[in-house]
C-alpha cells in the first residue's frame, strides 16, 4: 500500500513558498503549493466546498479553528502530497455531507461532524489517522477506492454504517479504530476483496454482501444483542489468523488469533465460552453462519468444519477458529509467608512460567529473568514485631503481569515470660512476696526430717513444697557405770558369741567392764598393741647380750 509522506527537502520548500490566503473567507481555492495556517474561524458559509485544494504539495493547518457551513462540502482535495490537520469542520445544513473528500492526502487530528451523508469520503491512496468523525444521517467513513490506510480514528454513525467500503474497493488497511453504529459497525459491499480489518473496536454487527477474501481478526466485535445479527450474503471471509504473539485488542494474553465476540448484556460468544486452560482462547471454534460454537461432524462424515482448516486460516471461511476469551490468567495461588524477627520467605505458585517479584518496605526483591512455576523470594531489612503490607507480582515471558497488592505479613515477636498476677494481701491491697530463709532440719518423726524455713517479711504464708529426708530414731542403753544415749547398731554375731560383762569382770576388771561399749573395744586393742611391742623389745635385748659373749 502506498504511504503518503513528504520528504524534509519538500517540507522546507513548502514552508519557504507559503502562499497568501484570505483568512476567514468562504469558498477559498488554494492553487499554489505551500503551507496555509489559519489564524481565525471560517463561519456561516452557505455554498458548497468551503476550501478547495487545487494544487499538489499543500499543507493546510487549521490550528483547531472552526470551518462551518450549511453547504454540501467542507474541504475537497484530489491532488497529491496534501496534508490537512487540526481542522474542526462542522456541516450542519439539511443536505450537508463530505466534511473531507480526499485523494492522495494525509489527514490527521481533525474533528469532523456532518448532518448529511458522510463525514469523510476517501477515494484512493490516503492516510486517515487520529481523526474524530460523526455522521447524523449516513456513514461516518465512506471508502470508494483502494490502498487507503485508516488508523486510530473514532467513527460514529447514528443511522447507517460506521465504516462503509463500496465499489469493489480493495487492499485497504483498517487498523486500531473505533467504529460505532446503531445499524452496522462496518459494511463491505459487492466486489470488495483483500481488505484487512485488524484490532478495531466495532460496535454493531458487520454486514457483508457479495464480498469475499477479506481478513478480519483481533477485533472486538459487539453484536449489540445475542441474536444472529450477521448479514452474510454470498460472502466468504476469513475471521482468524494462527495463534501468534501480538497485542490484543481486548482481554489479557500475549497471543492473538481470532476476534473477541461480545454483546450488550454480557452473553457474547467470547464472554461465555469455556477456556479450560485459561490460555485466552475459547476451547471451541465459532461458527459465524450459525452464530454458535462449532459442532464437529459425526464419525462417518468426510469433512469436519471445526478442524479441517484450523491450521490453514486462509481457507477457513466464516469460522473463527481462535476466538479470544477474557479468561487468560497467570494463576497466582498457594501464597505462603514465613516471617522471622528481621526477614521473611514468601512462596507461591503460578499456572504458567513467570518471574518472581515482591515489593515490600519500598524495596523490590526477586528475580525478573527466570520463568518458573514455583516461586520463593527472601526479603530482609525488616523490624521485629511489625506488620508489613506487600505486593506480589508475576510476569510471563511475553510481558503480561499479574499482581496482588492486598497482602500482609507480621515479623516475629520476642518471647516475654508471663507476669505472675498480683495477689491481694491484708495490707491494703499491696502484694507481699515472702523471703524464705532456711533455719534447721526438724526432729526425726516417723523416720523423716523436714526443712524448717522462716519468712523474713512475715507475709503469713506457708512455703510449699516442703523438702524432706529419711532419718533413724536414737535408742537409750544403760551400762554398769554410766547412762547415755547411743545410736542403735546391728551386729551379725549371734547372742551366744557375745560375752556378758559379768563373765569378763574377774579377768579384765574395770577396763572390760563396759561390756560391748566402744571404749572397751578400743582398750582391748591398745593393750594388745602394747603387749606385742614389749615382747619385741625383750627379744631384741636377749639377742644383743648373746652376741657380746
Amino acid at each position: 500500500m502506498k504511504l503518503v509522506y513528504l520528504t524534509p527537502i519538500l517540507l522546507l520548500f513548502l514552508i519557504a513558498n507559503a502562499s497568501a490566503f484570505n483568512q476567514g473567507e468562504c469558498n477559498q481555492v488554494i492553487s499554489i503549493p505551500g503551507e496555509i495556517v489559519l489564524d481565525q474561524d471560517i463561519l456561516g458559509c452557505t455554498s458548497d466546498n468551503i476550501i478547495t485544494i487545487n494544487e499538489n504539495d499543500v499543507i493546510l493547518d487549521c490550528q483547531d479553528h472552526v470551518i462551518q457551513g450549511t453547504g454540501s462540502g467542507g474541504i475537497i482535495s484530489n491532488k497529491e502530497n496534501v496534508i490537512i490537520r487540526n481542522c474542526d469542520i462542522v456541516l450542519d445544513g439539511e443536505l450537508s455531507a463530505e466534511g473531507l473528500n480526499l485523494k492522495n492526502a494525509y489527514a490527521h487530528d481533525n474533528n469532523i461532524s456532518v448532518t448529511g451523508d458522510y463525514a469523510v469520503s476517501l477515494s484512493s491512496n490516503n492516510l486517515l489517522e487520529n481523526n474524530e468523525l460523526y455522521s447524523d444521517a449516513d456513514n461516518a467513513l465512506l471508502i470508494t477506492g483502494s490502498d487507503n490506510q485508516v488508523i486510530g480514528n473514532t467513527m460514529e454513525a447514528r443511522v447507517n454504517y460506521g465504516i462503509s467500503i463500496v465499489n469493489g474497493a480493495s487492499n485497504n488497511y483498517i487498523y486500531d479504530n473505533t467504529a460505532t453504529s446503531s445499524a452496522a459497525s462496518i459494511s463491505l459491499q459487492q466486489g470488495c476483496e483483500d481488505n484487512e480489518i485488524i484490532k478495531n473496536t466495532l460496535t454493531g454487527a458487520p454486514v457483508f454482501f457479495k464480498s469475499s477474501n477479506n481478513k478480519l481478526y483481533n477485533n472486538y466485535i459487539n453484536l449489540r444483542t445475542s441474536v444472529n445479527d450477521f448479514v452474510f450474503i454470498d460472502s466468504l471471509n476469513i475471521w482468524s489468523t494462527t495463534q501468534i504473539i501480538g497485542e490484543r485488542v481486548y482481554s489479557n494474553g500475549a497471543f492473538i488469533g481470532g476476534n473477541f465476540w461480545a454483546d450488550d448484556v454480557g452473553t457474547g460468544f467470547s464472554e461465555v465460552c469455556v477456556d479450560s486452560d485459561s490460555n485466552g482462547f475459547c476451547d471451541a471454534a465459532y461458527d459465524l453462519d450459525k452464530n454458535v460454537a462449532c459442532t464437529p461432524f459425526g464419525p462417518f462424515d468426510l469433512f469436519d468444519p471445526c478442524e479441517n482448516n484450523k491450521d490453514d486460516v486462509d481457507r477457513s471461511y466464516n469460522f473463527d477458529y481462535y476466538p479470544l476469551s477474557d479468561k487468560y490468567t497467570i494463576g497466582i495461588d498457594n501464597i505462603v509467608a514465613k516471617p522471622s524477627d528481621f526477614s521473611a520467605r514468601i512462596m507461591w505458585t503460578t499456572s504458567k512460567p513467570t518471574t518472581s517479584s515482591i515489593l515490600i518496605n519500598d524495596i523490590v526483591y526477586g528475580n525478573d529473568t527466570e520463568y518458573v512455576l514455583e516461586h520463593e523470594v527472601f526479603v530482609d531489612k525488616l523490624v521485629k514485631s511489625t506488620v508489613y503490607p506487600y505486593t506480589l507480582t508475576s510476569c510471563d515471558e511475553y510481558g503480561f503481569c499479574e499482581n496482588i497488592d492486598s497482602l500482609e505479613l507480621t515479623t516475629s515477636t520476642p518471647y516475654v515470660p508471663p507476669v505472675e498476677p498480683p495477689r491481694p494481701s491484708g495490707g491494703g491491697g499491696s502484694v507481699c512476696r515472702p523471703k524464705w530463709v532456711f533455719v534447721e532440719w526438724s526432729e526425726c518423726i516417723d523416720d523423716t526430717q523436714y526443712k524448717i524455713y522462716v519468712d523474713e517479711k512475715e507475709c503469713g504464708k506457708t512455703k510449699t513444697p516442703v523438702e524432706e529426708r529419711i532419718c533413724n530414731v536414737p535408742a537409750t542403753y544403760v551400762n554398769a557405770n554410766v547412762q547415755e544415749p547411743v545410736m542403735e547398731e546391728t551386729f551379725s554375731e549371734s547372742v551366744s558369741d557375745v560375752e556378758s560383762p559379768e563373765k569378763l569382770n574377774p579377768i579384765t576388771g574395770a577396763v572390760i567392764g563396759v561390756g560391748n561399749s566402744t571404749v572397751g573395744k578400743v582398750s582391748l586393742v591398745l593393750i594388745g598393741v602394747l603387749s606385742l611391742f614389749a615382747l619385741f623389745a625383750l627379744k631384741r635385748r636377749n639377742n644383743s647380750v648373746q652376741y657380746r659373749y
